[in-house]
């Protein structure tokens, strides 16, 4: 797990699906930011399935280098766009 610099306040998902939980807002929800995530924390399926509640939005960026997706990712966006949609997020 990699750490983020200092100012970095949401910098992991279960302290920021934990704020959400605790403020128990249906105007709170988290911007998911799938590359900052992967290199956070990884396992990015299981961390959309089990918080998709407290997801707004998403964004994406080919992992490494944060280019273009299905380039050289590390991640498959198939199974997560998959996965995704099979929570019937709007």
């Amino acid at each position: 797990m990699k750490r983020a610099p200092p100012h970095s306040l949401f910098d992991h998902a279960a302290w920021d699906f934990g704020v959400a939980r605790r403020v128990n807002s249906p105007h709170v929800k988290i911007l998911y930011d799938i590359w900052h995530a992967q290199r956070m924390d990884g396992d990015i399926v299981r961390t959309i399935r089990d918080n998709i509640d407290w997801i707004g939005h998403f964004h994406t960026g080919g992992v490494p280098d944060r280019h273009e997706l299905f380039r050289k990712d590390a991640l498959d966006y198939r199974t997560i766009a998959e996965t995704i949609a099979a929570t019937g997020f709007q």
